[in-house]
C-alpha cells in the first residue's frame, strides 16, 4: 500500500518522481546500510523539482543550510568568487553525486553551485535529514542494548 503522503508528493513534483529505490543511480547516492523503512522514511522527505536549468543556482555563497541535493542527471560546478572578483572553481558534480556539504559546519554555504546544462536533483531538506537519521541513530542503539532479565 502507498502511503497518501508519497503520492501528494508524487503529483507536486510535475511527474518526475522516482521512489529512491526505483532510481538507477540510487547505488550511488544513498547508504547501503538502510534498511526498507529507513528508506521509505528518507523517499518520503526527498523533494522532486522539475529539471533545472542551465545557470539557475541551487545555492549561493552565504545562502543558509536547507537542503542537500543529490543529482539525478547533468552536472552542477560548485565555485567561490575571489576577493578580485573572479570565479574560481572548487568542482564539478555528476549525477550520484551529493551538493551542499560545504555548508554543514556552520550553517551558511561558502560557495555557490550552479546548473551547467539542464540538470534533474533530488532535494533533501537537511533539518529533516538529520531528526531522521538522530530517530534511526536512537533505534539502532535501543536494538544493540542489551535485554535486561
Amino acid at each position: 500500500m502507498i502511503p497518501e503522503k508519497r503520492i501528494i508528493r508524487r503529483i507536486q513534483s510535475g511527474g518526475c518522481a522516482i521512489h529512491c529505490q526505483d532510481c538507477s543511480i540510487s547505488q550511488l547516492c544513498i547508504p547501503f546500510t538502510l534498511n526498507e523503512h529507513e528508506l521509505d522514511q528518507l523517499d518520503n522527505i526527498i523533494e522532486r523539482k522539475k529539471p533545472i536549468q542551465k545557470g539557475q543556482t541551487l545555492f549561493k555563497a552565504g545562502d543558509e543550510l536547507k537542503s542537500l541535493y543529490a543529482i539525478r542527471s547533468g552536472t552542477i560546478k560548485s565555485y567561490t568568487i575571489t576577493e578580485q572578483g573572479d570565479e574560481q572553481i572548487t568542482g564539478f558534480h555528476l549525477a550520484g553525486d551529493l551538493v551542499g556539504f560545504d555548508a554543514i559546519g556552520t550553517g551558511l554555504h561558502p560557495s555557490f553551485a550552479q546548473a551547467l546544462e539542464t540538470s534533474m536533483v533530488c532535494e533533501i531538506p537537511f533539518e529533516t535529514l538529520d531528526d531522521l537519521s538522530g530517530k534511526n541513530a536512537q533505534s539502532a542503539s535501543a536494538d544493540d542494548a542489551p535485554d535486561e532479565r
